[in-house]
């Protein structure tokens, strides 16, 4: 039995008020998936050129893999973790270690060969490397990452997984279109967030780093990091917004924000058949939103994906 603390306690009502709210269900309901034990996934880094074996010598050492229906090269794996992370595949990079709600972003930014692109808050660099991925390691790839000490990191990532990155900036992102005079074909924001998607209550103080004054924080720096993405974005380019956060302050407001501000921007429904997606909301707190911001994407937390938001934008033709 869990020694949870009086404050701890109470954070969780709230949160599982607010939770209940959201999704328009009990808390009972909410409640079940924050003690989920997830299974694993992964992606075979297809910008290796023998990526196209590793199926299969993974699956000779024991390992089962389940594929990933909406999503090339990706799998569920049983068993544990530390089969994959201790293995040579993972220490070369050919193997990446993702929860597969982080294979959407990607997927919905859709890079091209030779396209510019501009990974905003890019650390620790598993998002980039999908990137570089499904255009064949060929686009014009630009990273950000506010935390020096995370870009040597992610330097160091880039080398291990063969990742192609033309420049890497380190700066806060709410100033890159103060810095960069170019603009981008597709934009990746997957903005710092309170990460409420990857809370676990089966941890004693779950709830540790979570108050309103950390979404209230992160909403203000999720405004600013929007106007400096839609201010990089092409003409015909692609923007996708995304957090690990269920927080509409952190979601839909920020959308609704972009949609209000810039009129000529709007919002792409998502076509990726996942049975855990739900509706984004229309509303929040007595407040209205654009009725754009219902083509955003909620993933409800399950045994396989983590609590997840993601928005696609372009601007009007």
């Amino acid at each position: 039995m869990q020694n949870i603390p009086r404050d701890e306690k109470k954070k969780r009502e709230l949160f599982l008020d607010r939770l209940a709210h959201i999704f328009k269900t009990d808390r009972a309901f909410v409640e079940q998936f924050l003690y989920l034990n997830r299974t694993q996934s992964l992606r075979l880094n297809n910008v290796f050129p023998d990526s196209d074996n590793l199926k299969a010598e993974l699956e000779s050492e024991g390992i089962e893999l389940q594929p990933i229906d909406w999503c090339p090269h990706a799998y569920t794996f049983f068993g544990n973790k530390r089969d994959i992370t201790g293995s040579d595949y993972f220490r070369d990079g050919r193997v990446i270690v993702q929860n597969a709600s982080s294979f959407i972003p990607p997927i919905c930014l859709d890079p091209r060969p030779n396209d510019y692109i501009l990974d905003m808050c890019a650390a620790p660099g598993s998002k980039t490397s999908h990137i570089a991925a499904l255009c064949g390691n060929l686009g014009h790839i630009w990273v950000n990452e506010v935390s020096i000490e995370r870009v040597r990191i992610m330097k160091e990532y880039f080398n291990q997984t063969g990742v192609s990155v033309e420049m890497i900036f380190n700066q806060a992102g709410q100033f890159l279109h103060e810095t960069i005079s170019r603009k981008f074909d597709r934009i990746l924001l997957d903005a710092p967030c309170s990460s409420e998607g990857i809370i676990d209550f089966r941890k004693p103080n779950a709830m540790q780093y979570w108050s309103a004054s950390t979404i209230k924080k992160h909403h203000e720096l999720q405004l600013e990091l929007m106007v400096s993405a839609v201010n990089l974005l092409s003409p015909q380019g692609t923007l996708v917004y995304s957090t690990c956060t269920f927080a509409p302050e952190e979601n839909e407001e920020i959308i609704d924000f972009a949609l209000k501000t810039y009129p000529n921007l709007m919002t792409v429904p998502i076509d990726i058949d996942l049975p855990n997606r739900v509706p984004a909301l229309t509303s929040w707190q007595s407040t209205s939103f654009d009725p754009q911001v219902k083509n955003g994407l909620r993933i409800m937390p399950s045994p396989e994906m983590e609590g997840f938001f993601v928005c696609v934008m372009q601007f009007r033709s």
